[in-house]
């Protein structure tokens, strides 16, 4: 690629360069538009991810096609399997592969140590060219340059998330969390999340066997506690409701199930501002 004045931009500057002032042409449209917040900026950030990702992965396929044809490796064989975990098997190829081989001085297919004549056009192979040090360096630069503005925008991206995320609950939505992962197995309940609004309940029924469940084991974590916080357990069957003060919980407690009858026991676990917070429900039998 040339410019009017003749000068040589090289392929892992141009197109990397094209697509950077392409996102950046789209977010100053969305600045001037008043909308680069939220989700717009998000969804430029990713496009930045994918796109530079591709680039990476095209260019650096091509670049692995090309050196093991140069090496006598079989190309499609290492492309396909670049393409299934391309930033695993790259480092795999480029520490195990061959040295290059001397090259035919009339087609420049790759000779094997003691080759006499070319395999492929049956040329003398008293002569022959010796293989290039360097090939394709723009390919294989352009992946590289591309793969770290993939990994720039995704850390934009996350950083972008998470500030999002923080936003929409100091603007007090009542349905956001952020890192929330809740699960039910054998009958004991676990919930960790790093930040929710303020009022947010996960919610859970467990069973109560019919000989009755003497008491229930509950183990909680906060990391933040501002001022003003809590963190609370409601057990809930009927008419029956008992709440649980979990914020400043320093062992597990145990708490008798004695007002409670064999069936549905419904758990509601509400954040108030607490962080950074881990708890584990169980039945003890």
């Amino acid at each position: 690629m040339k410019s009017f004045q003749g000068v040589r931009f090289p392929l892992f500057v141009a197109v990397p360069l094209i697509l950077t002032l392409s996102l950046l042409f789209s977010a100053l449209l969305f600045w001037v538009q008043g909308r680069l917040s939220g989700g717009p900026l998000l969804l430029l950030l990713l496009a930045g991810t994918l796109l530079f990702f591709l680039i990476a992965m095209g260019c650096g396929g091509f670049w692995v096609y090309q050196d093991c044809k140069l090496r006598g490796e079989e190309p499609v064989l290492w492309v396909l399997l670049c393409a299934l975990s391309y930033f695993l098997i790259l480092p795999v190829y480029l520490f195990r592969r061959p040295k290059q081989r001397a090259l035919c001085p009339e087609c420049r297919h790759p000779l094997a140590k003691g080759d006499r004549f070319c395999t492929v056009c049956g040329a003398s192979a008293q002569n022959p060219v010796a293989p290039p040090k360097h090939h394709h360096s723009a390919y294989f630069l352009t992946a590289i340059l591309s793969f770290i503005l993939s990994i720039l925008c995704l850390a934009g991206f996350v950083y972008t998330f998470f500030s999002f995320a923080g936003d929409l609950i100091d603007q007090g939505r009542q349905d956001v969390t952020i890192l929330s992962q809740e699960s039910l197995i054998g009958g004991v309940w676990t919930v960790s999340f790093h930040r929710t609004s303020d009022g947010y309940t996960f919610r859970q029924d467990l069973t109560l066997p019919a000989d009755g469940a003497p008491a229930l084991q509950v183990d909680a974590a906060c990391g933040t506690v501002p001022e003003g916080a809590s963190l609370e357990l409601r057990l809930l069957q009927g008419e029956t409701a008992v709440t649980l003060d979990l914020t400043d919980l320093s062992q597990p407690l145990v708490y008798p199930l004695d007002s409670f009858q064999s069936g549905v026991l419904s758990l509601e676990l509400q954040s108030n501002g607490v962080e950074d917070v881990s708890v584990v429900v169980a039945l003890q039998s």
